[in-house]
């Protein structure tokens, strides 16, 4: 898990191992399993999950990410229970975080910032969507002013969408759930949604090498068509992915359990 986390703040040299990192290590933090690093009126702030004390904290950084003026440990916002993955999003106007859970039959934790990123935190629980998985990565996604919850439904292999449409306060009735099998996969940890005209996902999972690439076309509740399973044989124990574009190109970053990190292209 994350106890410290770093980046590379310069452009067009991710193949390059001549890169300048800044690292910075949060005390109190047992068994990170999410991050999101967010800024707000030129300010950043990084959040994130304490999956081994269950706990959410608030870094502000000030003007640039590579200082810290400030560390507050959130505690369990009252809900969190065995937290892994995190995401933040500002939706019209008003920032939401969603989380996930390594617990069973767990519930999707919604966080809300009321009074902006700096300001009172509260959590509460969605409940389990009806999926009886342990949920270890969660994510907000929005696509022409409709907003989806996303999330990994870790042992059966499931990405999970969830139907908000123009608010996140709409009420979800079974018609605005939508369970989509993964193939390939073994226990489902990691993706990444991306619109590149069409709606892909990558994602990856823990006990097997494979990455696979998912092309939903226009919209996150269609089932969608498996373009490529890449395997990857230095994987073990995936638990995140994330697609970046440097210049012209597409990189993906897996995070691991045991192996740290790799970039493939």
């Amino acid at each position: 898990g994350l106890t410290s986390y770093l980046w590379d703040f310069c452009v067009g040299d991710i193949e390059s191992n001549n890169i300048n990192l800044v690292s910075q290590t949060l005390s109190g933090v047992l068994t990170g399993y999410g991050y999101k690093l967010v800024e707000e009126d030129g300010i950043f702030y990084s959040f994130v999950i304490s999956r081994g004390n269950n706990s959410f904290f608030r870094v502000t950084h000030g003007s640039s990410p590579n200082t810290i003026e400030s560390v507050e440990n959130l505690g369990d916002l009252g809900v969190l229970s065995n937290p892994e993955g995190l995401d933040i999003q500002k939706i019209d106007d008003e920032w939401y975080g969603v989380v996930g859970s390594l617990n069973s039959n767990a519930d999707i934790i919604r966080i809300d910032f009321p009074d902006g990123l700096d300001g009172t935190v509260n959590g509460t629980s969605l409940g389990t969507f009806g999926s009886p998985d342990r949920k270890r990565n969660v994510e907000l996604f929005e696509i022409n002013d409709d907003l989806y919850l996303v999330f990994s439904g870790y042992n059966n292999n499931r990405l999970v969408v969830i139907e908000y449409g123009s608010s996140f306060d709409n009420v979800i009735l079974a018609g605005d759930i939508y369970s989509h099998a993964i193939p390939n996969m073994n226990l489902i940890t990691g993706f990444d949604i991306q619109d590149l005209g069409d709606i892909i996902i990558h994602a990856v999972s823990r006990d097997n090498t494979n990455v696979v690439r998912l092309n939903f076309v226009n919209n996150l509740t269609n089932t969608p068509t498996l373009e490529a399973t890449y395997s990857l044989g230095s994987l073990s124990s995936s638990i995140r992915v994330e697609l970046i574009r440097e210049g012209s190109k597409y990189y993906g970053v897996v995070g691991s359990e045991t192996i740290g990190s790799l970039m493939f292209d």
